[in-house]
């Protein structure tokens, strides 16, 4: 009846500890007796072995779906992206991902490394990409600034000439 899986098997270990310090039986109940007591035991156990059959299904089944979001944020790195909004756009989609990858919730130790690695990757190639472009977009804002600098500076020769043939 006990509702906590880990707590109904400690409690088994415990009982089983007791059985085999009280000593023995009659004969004619031993077999009997020590029958009914392996049955229960075997309950406990089947539910017990059950419970980590179906955890393991549940953090399979969770694995496989952060992969899939991983894997979203990694195709959204690599989708072609030339403007500011759209980076913004993609940032939004690629924050909402990782809310959805934390709320599927934690796995087992192993299951969880695998998940984690493939998510920072994801993560970084994700947020290198943006960077890249954002350096790139910044290099060709100076290179503008200097070829407008360079229209300023000839203008600025030419606008008291009255030379009309020579500055057009």
């Amino acid at each position: 009846k006990e509702k906590s899986i880990h707590k109904a098997h400690n409690k088994l270990q415990e009982l089983h500890e007791h059985w085999k310090n009280l000593g023995l039986v009659e004969k004619k109940q031993r077999e009997s007796i020590w029958e009914r007591f392996q049955k229960i035991s075997k309950e406990i156990n089947k539910k017990r072995n059950n419970y980590f059959l179906e955890k393991k299904e549940k953090d399979l089944k969770k694995l496989e779906e952060k992969k899939t979001i991983s894997t979203k944020i990694s195709l959204l790195a690599s989708e072609k992206k030339t403007t500011h909004n759209e980076w913004q756009e993609a940032s939004n989609i690629c924050y909402k991902l990782q809310e959805e990858w934390k709320s599927l919730g934690g796995l087992n130790k192993e299951y969880n490394k695998i998940a984690g690695k493939k998510l920072r990757e994801s993560l970084t190639n994700f947020y290198e990409t943006k960077k890249a472009f954002y350096k790139e977009k910044k290099e060709s804002s100076k290179e503008n600034f200097k070829k407008k600098l360079i229209i300023c500076e000839t203008a600025e020769k030419i606008k008291n000439s009255t030379d009309w043939k020579e500055t057009t």
